[in-house]
Formats: structure tokens, C-alpha cells, sequence
């Protein structure tokens, strides 16, 4: 019997089969869509997280700026309590917080682009505080360097000397006091931004301009109008790349910040009563006016002066210019909507959270937001104008900072 040889196969060739490198393939693409999906979500929590922090640095920056000012103001001097009864006086200090009109555009840069003489659109109304305020010596010998310069060269009618003005420097008193103004201003046309601006002068009536009132001085509306090259001369900015800034006074009369029953903070003050923020007759229910104003025999009677206890600052600030807002009008807004939609509304706070929105330079406050569509608005708020705005415009939320400062000069109406 004969035995047949074992038939053998050659080895197979070491590899994958097309259906394995198929399944790892598969497993490979699912692995990687995962991880750019991750690494997307990370990189825009990221991004998220680099504008929080870029905004809260510089809601901090402003309200320390904020702060630093408003620690300066200074009520009447220890002791000081005015002339005889009767006899007319003007106050020792005063303390004035009132709105005022800011044109988005200059009528001159109306005129320049249309070619003729255009009345300037509605503007939008800021908060200007002025007061007496403590100057601490370095900035008090700056300021006096300048003025008795100017006064030299105003009553002499000749450019003096660095000596003669020297001269009068050593013989002028030292104070330690001057005023204090502190004012938003717009830093475009558009009033969408705002700069902080401080400036302090001397409340020596001898060096100032003739017909440039002191803030104790004031008397009538009409002396509370703004010069814009004049602010922007005696003023400084301090703070930039804000979307609002406003105070709010705390009075005998103020329940809590919030009250909405008319018992909230006063938002208009003048500590010498003097009529000139009195709710106008046919004042709607936001213009309240300054609720312990009296008339003008009490500007000249500092017995009856009042001043605010705490004031509380809030203070919106935006990112930097080049970082896109957080969304924009999907559809034209006109001035009477009362809803609105907006396009990448992922970053947009809820009502809860936050509800304040600018869109350009108009404030709204919303009442509820469902994705993109925005519900429930009230226009106008926080000094601005109802307006159209079209598709596209940009819609901003900022980053809110909120302060509380104490005044020492605090003083009730009854005190």
C-alpha cells in the first residue's frame, strides 16, 4: 500500500482582508468627528471664557476709575452753617446730578454731509454730576500753575513771566478744595460707545472765565447746558468702550434700590433744592424729577440743604471694538416694535439673568427670550430714544458692573 505525500499550502501574505480595513476605517471616522466635535466645543468655550474675562477686566478698570472720582466729593466745610437767618447765601458745597442732552452728531457734522444746515437727530440724554470736591496737593498746584497763568495774562492783558507767574503762585491760598465734574461722552457718532470723563477745576471765583459759573452759582435750566469743546477741554477720560453709565442717589425717601413704587433711588439731585429739577407738569411716569426739590429762595439758603447718603454706580462696559457683538437684527426694527430677532443668539443672557439689550445707541429692556426671537420689549430705556434700526445692526449686551459709595456729606432734608 503506497502513501501519497501530504499537500501543503503556501502561507498567506500577512495583511488585512477589505472588510477589516473597511470596519477600522469606519471606527477611525468616528473617532475623529468626535473629536473635532470636542475639540470645537472646547475651543468656543474657550473663546467664551477669554471675552469673560476680557470684559470683566475692564468693568473692573472703570469702576475703580468710577470710584477714585466719586471718593472725592466733599460736602460744606466741618462747622459751616451758613449766614443769619434770612440773609441770602450762596452754599459752601453743592451737590448736582442731572441729564443732559447729547446729539448723536454735531449739527456741523450734519451740515458737512448734506451741504446745508440740518437739525440734529433726537439725542440721547446722559447723566452729568457735578459737586465740590476735595484736591489733593499735587493735583491742586497743577491746576493752580495754569489758572493763575491765564488770570495773569487776562487782567495784566500780557503773556507774564515764568517769574510773575511764580510770584502770584507763592501768594495764592492753597484751598485743598475745588469742583468736580464726571459725565459719559460719546466716543462716535453713532452714540453707541462711551468714554468716562472726570475733570476737576478751582472754585476760586477769581480764576474763572468771566460768565463761567460755579456749580453753587447755578441758577436756572438754561445754566445747566454742556459746552461740548469745553468739557472736552476741562475734562479727561478715564474709562473707555462703555455702553452706559449712570447713577442713582440714595435718599430719606429711598426703600431699596429696586422699589418699583416710587420709593427707588433718585436719579436727578441737587443739594441746594433749588427748583431746577422739579417734575415738569406734563412729565411722563420715567420723569420723576428730583422728589425733595423746592424753589429758588432755598438755592440761597443752605439751612435746608440736602445731601445723598450712598450713590450707587452702574456702569455697562463693551469688548474691545474689534470683537463682533453678540448678535445682530435679523429683521429691520422699527421705533414702535415691541419684539425683535436676532442672528447668533447663543450669546445672549436670558430675562432672568440679564434683561438689557443696546441695539446701536438705543437701550432696550426685554422681557423674555425664546432662541432667537426677543419678546416683551420697552424702548428708550436708560436715557435713549426709541428709533428705526435696520437688519444687521448690531446688538450688544457688555458686561455689568455695579458699585456702592458712600458719601460723608450725607445729610436728610429734615436734619
Amino acid at each position: 500500500m503506497s502513501t501519497l505525500p501530504a499537500v501543503t499550502r503556501p502561507p498567506r501574505d500577512a495583511g488585512f482582508t477589505l472588510i477589516e480595513i473597511t470596519v477600522v476605517m469606519g471606527l477611525l471616522a468616528v473617532i475623529f468627528a468626535a473629536l473635532v466635535q470636542i475639540t470645537g466645543q472646547g475651543a468656543e468655550v474657550w473663546r467664551r471664557g477669554e471675552r469673560g474675562q476680557e470684559l470683566a477686566d475692564r468693568a473692573l478698570a472703570a469702576g475703580r476709575a468710577a470710584r477714585a472720582a466719586l471718593e472725592t466729593i466733599a460736602g460744606p466745610r466741618p462747622g459751616w452753617r451758613g449766614g443769619e437767618p434770612g440773609t441770602p447765601q450762596l452754599p459752601d458745597a453743592r451737590f448736582l446730578l442731572h441729564d443732559a442732552p447729547l446729539a448723536a452728531r454735531s449739527p456741523e457734522a450734519a451740515s458737512r454731509d448734506t451741504g446745508s444746515e440740518a437739525a440734529p437727530p433726537v439725542p440721547n440724554r446722559v447723566q452729568v454730576l457735578r459737586s465740590s470736591c476735595l484736591l489733593d496737593p499735587a493735583r491742586e498746584e497743577s491746576l493752580l500753575v495754569d489758572a493763575v497763568r491765564a488770570f495773569v495774562e487776562r487782567t495784566e492783558g500780557i503773556a507774564p513771566s515764568d517769574e510773575l507767574v511764580a510770584e502770584q503762585l507763592a501768594a495764592w491760598p492753597r484751598r485743598g478744595r475745588g469742583e468736580l465734574l464726571v459725565l459719559p461722552w460719546p466716543a462716535d457718532e453713532a452714540g453707541v460707545f462711551l468714554d468716562l470723563r472726570v475733570g476737576e477745576r478751582l472754585a476760586d471765583p477769581e480764576l474763572r472765565l468771566p460768565g463761567d459759573l460755579g456749580v453753587a452759582e447755578i441758577a436756572s435750566v438754561e445754566d445747566l447746558a454742556l459746552v461740548p469743546a469745553a468739557v472736552l477741554a476741562s475734562t479727561r477720560v478715564v474709562a473707555s468702550g462703555l455702553l452706559h453709565f449712570g447713577i442713582e442717589c440714595w435718599s430719606q425717601r429711598t426703600q431699596s434700590w429696586t422699589d418699583a413704587l416710587g420709593r427707588g433711588g433718585e436719579t436727578r439731585w441737587d443739594s441746594a433744592r433749588a427748583g431746577l429739577l422739579a417734575r415738569p407738569a406734563d412729565a411722563g411716569a420715567a420723569d420723576a424729577g428730583f422728589a425733595l426739590d423746592l424753589s429758588e429762595a432755598s438755592r440761597l439758603d443752605p439751612r435746608d440743604d440736602v445731601w445723598p447718603r450712598w450713590l450707587r454706580v452702574t456702569i455697562v462696559v463693551a469688548g474691545a471694538r474689534e470683537v463682533p457683538p453678540e448678535g445682530y437684527l435679523a429683521d429691520p426694527l422699527t421705533a414702535e416694535d415691541q419684539q425683535l430677532r436676532v442672528t447668533r443668539a447663543d450669546d445672549l443672557p436670558d430675562a432672568a439673568d440679564q434683561p438689557w439689550l443696546k441695539v446701536d445707541g438705543e437701550w432696550l429692556r426685554f422681557a423674555s427670550r425664546d432662541g432667537e426671537l426677543v419678546t416683551g420689549l420697552r424702548r428708550g430705556q436708560r436715557g435713549t430714544q426709541a428709533v428705526d434700526h435696520a437688519r444687521g445692526a448690531a446688538v450688544r449686551v457688555g458686561r455689568e458692573i455695579v458699585l456702592q459709595v458712600p458719601l460723608r456729606a450725607g445729610r436728610d432734608a429734615d436734619d
